[in-house]
């Protein structure tokens, strides 16, 4: 039987993680368009791509809502 306290670190546990997804989705779309800002004339330079990035954070955020 669940307490009412496991349902409330529950929430939180689940907004923590949520929160932290979306803030770190954020900090690497930074930093990847600093480095390609810095790096775009230089054509010896990898330039990493950001387009699937953001589906793969959705994913990551459905599997979490889904298992926990």
């Amino acid at each position: 039987m669940k307490t009412p306290n496991a349902d409330n670190d529950f929430d939180v546990l689940r907004d923590k993680i949520s929160d932290l997804l979306d803030d770190t989705e954020m900090k690497m779309e930074e930093l990847i368009s600093d480095y390609n800002t810095k790096y775009e004339e230089d054509y010896d330079a990898p330039s990493i791509e950001t387009c699937d990035l953001s589906s793969l954070f959705s994913q990551l955020q459905d599997f979490c809502e889904d298992h926990i």
